[in-house]
């Protein structure tokens, strides 16, 4: 009993229920395991915006692009609660990976594209016509393409971030407002390269820092 009750309990309620009515059996926690991993399952499917596009879940999966927190959390036994935090976070981590890599992949066409026509494309939908991409490279956090935009000393290339808002190109920080790739506030910018802020090295000679 005292292994199955805490990955069939949730809290101090469910305690009592299970010394009045029993705790469920090997088969029966087994069984909410397996629900609930499907349940995840279809939930790591969703992209960031689709999560936050959901009615029924909507203010409660945006806490989660935001502060870490699902509705999961709230609606699983004690043991999956434990590990929701961290199987969340991979889940965030993946989807910004996919953004990563579409970025690092349509900047390179860009550039190739420049280099061989001796110009810029006007569009991704040009780059796509002429081959240099094979699929248009979205953005999780829109559901949109990656907003690619000419400029008068070459192009920018950048998705909207994780606060799901198009900042018009503003390179993203965190939340000490430093600079950022795949900061919470702002863009995340592919290109132009973001250049880092110069560091100071302490000194060596004796008396200074």
């Amino acid at each position: 009993m005292p292994a199955g009750t805490i990955l069939a309990a949730s809290d101090y309620k469910d305690f009592i229920k299970g010394f009045v009515a029993g705790f469920p059996d090997r088969k029966e926690v087994v069984s909410q395991i397996d629900s609930w991993f499907a349940e995840f399952e279809a939930y790591r499917a969703k992209t960031p915006y689709a999560r936050y596009c959901s009615d029924k879940n909507r203010n409660q999966e945006m806490g989660f692009l935001l502060i870490g927190k699902t509705p999961i959390q709230t609606a699983v036994p004690l043991m999956q609660q434990i590990a929701a935090p961290a199987i969340q976070k991979s889940i965030e981590i993946g989807w910004r990976v996919r953004v990563g890599q579409a970025g690092v992949i349509t900047t390179l066409s860009v550039l190739r594209f420049q280099k061989e026509n001796g110009r810029l494309p006007e569009s991704l939908d040009e780059l796509m016509g002429k081959g240099y991409l094979l699929k248009m490279p979205m953005d999780s956090y829109s559901d949109k393409p990656l907003v690619y935009r000419k400029t008068t000393d070459g192009f920018m290339l950048y998705g909207v971030g994780s606060n799901l808002t198009d900042d018009g190109g503003i390179p993203s920080t965190n939340n000490k407002g430093q600079k950022f790739q795949f900061g919470e506030h702002g863009d995340w910018v592919f290109w132009p390269v973001q250049k880092e802020p110069a560091k100071v090295l302490p000194s060596t000679t004796p008396g200074k820092n």
